[in-house]
Formats: structure tokens, sequence, C-alpha cells
């Protein structure tokens, strides 16, 4: 997940995902002299002119910062990289750190391992506060390589440096609430969540309310879940809301309230989240036995959401079974969307099975010369 990054003062807020967004080191020097809003891929060519060795480092430095901006995490790592092998001291070490929270954007996590490695022998005595980024960033490394007991380990390591530093930043305890909820321990997750509540200011509260939200989801506590989704679609200014409002719809439906959980997915379609908003009106009108009308909803979640997601399989899921309860109609379309969502399900899922047999059953149709209406 992309999470939210302890940060020293002059910081840039930047946000990825639903409900996680974070927070980039920007301690380099050449930061506070060095403003880029505005400047795009322009100035990169102006950059790839080159300087003198002793502002190569900074141009650098400047290059990532415009690519991390385009969104290019990969290339912003690399140029980062580059200026950070150019760069001395504590010039390198915050460059390593930022080429580090670079990778991880990118899903890179061993390349984040490695440039903090390198940031960690790049100085002798580390700030408190450095050094608290620094473990964070380890935390999220090992978080996205499945690592969830490592993660824990330098979360907390980091939390330890911040109370000595006295910069207590939000996302140091919701990092630590995800490595806690990877490892099974929910009640502890939640506690962390809760303290970065405490932490955050207005405009990091919606972030840290929709990662509780959809932790008591996960979870299935969903009066709990609905609690705090509801408090976030309250935060108008989220950029996240159609998200927000399907994951809301999730909860109420959960909890059987099929009237309140359609007006919410209705809002999620409405605001852009179509595939989730869509599949929670699919479960609605099922449970009602309205099946042509979940049908309908199932499709269009399945043609709106991106292939592997989990709106997609569920949707898929959810056409093949609602073809088969219609009496087995449009075979075909039962054998290839079962054939395709297979391969993303795991053998015992229980999933598998069932859809295994709806589709032998489509085919055996299939070969009799049955098209059942």
């Amino acid at each position: 997940s992309n999470v939210v990054l302890p940060y020293p003062a002059g910081a840039t807020i930047e946000t990825t995902e639903p409900g996680r967004g974070w927070v980039r080191c920007s301690s380099s020097a050449w930061r506070t002299t060095a403003p880029v809003r505005g400047c795009g891929s322009s100035c990169l060519e102006v950059l790839e002119a080159g300087l003198p060795p002793h502002l190569a480092w900074r141009a650098e430095g400047l290059k990532g910062r415009i690519l991390e901006r385009l969104g290019r995490h990969g290339e912003a790592a690399l140029a980062y990289e580059r200026g950070a092998e150019l760069a001395l001291g504590l010039e390198r070490y915050w460059l390593l750190l930022d080429a580090a929270a670079m990778w991880l954007e990118a899903g890179e996590g061993e390349r984040a391992l490695l440039a903090l490695k390198e940031a960690e022998a790049a100085v002798g005595e580390e700030d408190p506060e450095d050094a608290a980024t620094r473990h964070y960033l380890l935390a999220r490394a090992h978080l996205l390589l499945g690592n969830p007991g490592l993660a824990l380990e330098e979360i907390r390591k980091a939390l330890a440096l911040e109370e000595e530093s006295g910069h207590k930043a939000y996302g140091t305890p919701l990092v630590e609430g995800q490595a806690l909820l990877q490892l099974g321990r929910y009640e502890e997750a939640m506690a962390s969540f809760r303290e970065a509540l405490a932490r955050a200011d207005a405009g990091e509260r919606p972030h840290v309310l929709h990662e509780m939200g959809v932790a008591a989801l996960d979870h299935g506590a969903y009066p709990e879940a609905e609690e705090h989704l509801r408090a976030l679609v309250r935060e108008e200014g989220y950029p996240y809301l159609a998200q927000a409002y399907a994951d809301l719809a999730e909860a109420l439906y959960r909890q059987g309230r099929y009237q309140e959980a359609e007006a919410a997915a209705r809002e999620a379609v409405a605001r852009g989240a179509v595939a989730a908003g869509e599949l929670v009106l699919g479960h609605v009108a099922y449970d009602l036995l309205h099946l042509e009308e979940a049908l309908e909803h199932y499709r269009k979640a399945a043609e709106s959401a991106e292939e592997g997601s989990r709106e997609w399989v569920g949707a898929q899921e959810m056409v093949v079974d609602t073809l088969a309860q219609l009496g087995y109609r449009f075979p075909e379309e039962m054998v290839r969307r079962g054939q395709a969502v297979l391969p993303y399900l795991h053998p015992a899922d229980e999933w598998h099975a069932a859809l295994t047999a709806y589709v032998e059953r489509a085919q055996a149709l299939l070969r009799e010369g049955k098209r059942l209406n």
C-alpha cells in the first residue's frame, strides 16, 4: 500500500490510491530553493543540457522531483540515484531516501531496500527524525514484499525515534496498523489507527478514516466500518470519495440494509467508482431475487473493472452464477467468463469448485447443441 511517510519540515504531500496517501521526505537542500510547480517536461529538456560537476547532483535531484510530479516514479527514482552518486554526505543520504520512496511508489520493494542500505552507509550518526523516516521506508518496503513481521520491527523503531525527536507523524502508527492487520492482529491494528487519527490534521484525517473503514469491513465488523465510512463521506475535499461511498454501500449491504446500500452504491457510481458500485447494486438485486437486474449490474461491473481486480473477479463470478440461476442461459458466456476468472482463484477457494462445475455443465449443454432460454 501507498501510505503516509513521516516527514521533516517542508514536506510535499501527495496521494496515490484510495485511503492510502503518503508524505515524502523533502529535506534535501536543493528542495528549499528549487520550486517546480508548473514545471514539467520542458524543464527536463533544459536540465538535460548539463551543469558543472558541483551542480550536477542538484540537477539530477530536480529532475527526480519533476519526474515524480509527472507520475513517472521509476524514472524519478533513477534520477535521485544518479544525483546520489554525485553528492556527498547528507545530500547523498537524502537523495537515496527520495529514491527509495519512489521505488516504493513504482512497486519495487527490493530496489527500495537497496537504496535504503546505501543511505544508511552514506552517513555516520543519523538525526533521529531522518532515522525515523528511513525505518519507516524500510517498513513500507517489507510490507510491499509481504514481510509484515519485519515491517512491524522497523515501524516500531521509527515510533521510538519519533519519541526521541519529538516529531510525531500520523503515518507511522498508520503503517504499524497495516503491518498488524497483515499479521491478523485486528484489535491492535485498530488501536494503531486510532493513534494515527489522533495525530492527523484536518487534511490527513480522511486517509486514516478510510484505512479504518476498509479494515473493519474486511474483518466483518460492519457497524464499525459504517461508522468510519460515514465520517469519511462527510469529508468533501477527499479525492477518493467515490470509493468511500462504494465501501459504505458494502458495509450497509452486509448488514442487510438494502435501500441504504443501494443509495450509497448509486452515489459511488455517479462519482466514478462504477465497478464497485455496480457490484453492490448487483448483490442487492440478487438477494431480492431480481436476477435479470442483478445480471445487468454484474455485467457492468465486469466491463468497467480492471482484469484481476477484486471487483472484476467478484463480478465475473456472479455473472456466471446468475446465469446458472437463470437456467444456464447463454452457456457460451458462462464458459468464457468462467474460464477467464478461474486462473485468478486459489484451488481451495469455494468459488473455484463452484465455477468449475458451472463451466463443465455449460460445456456439456453446448456439446448437446442446446441453447436454453
